[in-house]
């Protein structure tokens, strides 16, 4: 006779815990033997009366819980697909979304493809996209910041003749109606003093950018932009402060002689023994160094597998859960990094070594269960 062993089951994606017994050994193939357990009774040791439900046998199992799915038939992954959101199975393994037009890369949402819209700001000024017209392939069509029929949101459509600036109806505040667009005839170089009285285009520099103040053209330098007028001479260039050894991260921060700066840090003894932006030398990036190993190795990996750090000037990684390096391999040359995912993999899973049943998936880093089913005689 089969003995059960009482276990807790924690099924973490679903957050439940269930408790129930798990048979020792795979799925049985014959018939079921009955439970020999002594039946429960009540506190005065006769039947209270009525049927409690015993412990819920369960059997090693191979199936994936919706939307999870096992698309390339390994154990080593595991239910390795999210067919919620990958769009080269979405909805259904092998559904690929198409490729917008426009050269967006699409993306999937609750199972069904949609254009991959995305929003920003470039020098001060707001961009965002939009796949108003619900048709991946010509991806994310619509401009939210500018278009009078879809400003701000998909279908928001401003009064005739109200321009839609910056993702709002009509113009705010100190602007004025200039065409399609609103301006502050005081400040905006496109418009300075004047609708459509653009600021000229400087010659001393490149480093210097047309501005207007009180609605008079002048030279000047975009903060928004990085650039800084660390000197208060309008004659002089601007200042890029992530890369001024003089003026490292803001006006007048000077790096010691001989220092670099690099991305506003100046690259001090300190900072090159401990900062995985600056490890060693200004400018190496820890990240970039262990990737590049792995890349050389194997090729493409998740990205998001490890961290990389700096300790005395040499940089060094440490796994992400649930990534995990089982063949010990992660700091040395050829690398093939944090290769196992220890949440999919049968053979790891949870932890290195942690092999689940022949045929049994790995849910979540625990080896899959679910009730077993009854074998007629």
């Amino acid at each position: 006779m089969r003995r059960p062993i009482l276990a807790v089951v924690a099924v973490a994606a679903l957050g439940l815990t269930v408790e129930a017994c798990a048979t020792e050994g795979s799925r049985p193939s014959g018939k079921r033997e009955p439970d020999s357990s002594p039946a429960p009774t009540s506190g005065d040791g006769g039947s209270d009366g009525g049927e409690q439900a015993g412990p819920v046998e369960l059997c090693p199992s191979s199936r994936c819980p919706l939307p999870y799915a096992d698309c390339n038939a390994a154990l080593d992954d595991g239910c390795e697909v999210d067919l919620s959101r990958d769009p080269e199975n979405c909805g259904a393994c092998g559904f690929s979304c198409p490729h917008a037009a426009t050269g967006y890369p699409p993306e999937c949402v609750d199972g069904r493809c949609s254009a991959m819209c995305q929003a920003g700001e470039i020098c001060g000024e707001v961009i965002a996209f939009a796949d108003c017209d619900g048709d991946p392939l010509d991806g994310c069509e619509t401009l939210l910041t500018s278009d009078p029929a879809h400003c701000g949101s998909c279908n928001n459509a401003c009064a005739p003749g109200v321009p839609c600036v910056d993702g709002h109806c009509g113009c705010i505040g100190a602007e004025v109606p200039c065409g399609d667009t609103c301006a502050d005839l005081s400040s905006d170089p496109m418009h300075c003093g004047g609708c459509g009285n653009a600021c000229p285009d400087p010659d001393l520099t490149d480093d210097l950018l047309p501005r207007c103040d009180g609605g008079t053209c002048t030279l000047g330098c975009r903060e928004e932009c990085g650039l800084y007028d660390c000197d208060a001479d309008p004659g002089t260039p601007c200042v890029d402060i992530a890369w001024s050894s003089d003026h490292c991260g803001g006006c007048g921060n000077a790096c010691p002689d001989g220092i670099e700066c690099n991305m506003g840090v100046c690259c001090d003894e300190t900072t090159l023994a401990t900062d995985p932006d600056n490890c060693g030398a200004c400018g190496v990036r820890c990240w970039d160094v262990i990737w590049s190993h792995i890349w050389d190795a194997v090729g493409f990996v998740a990205d998001d597998s490890f961290v990389a750090g700096c300790a005395a000037g040499s940089c060094s990684a440490e796994c992400l859960a649930p990534w995990v390096d089982c063949n010990g391999d992660l700091n040395v040359d050829g690398t093939d990094g944090c290769e196992t995912n220890a949440a999919r993999d049968a053979h790891n899973c949870g932890a290195c070594g942690n092999a689940c049943l022949p045929g049994q998936i790995c849910l979540f880093g625990a080896c899959a269960t679910e009730p077993c089913e009854e074998v007629p005689e």
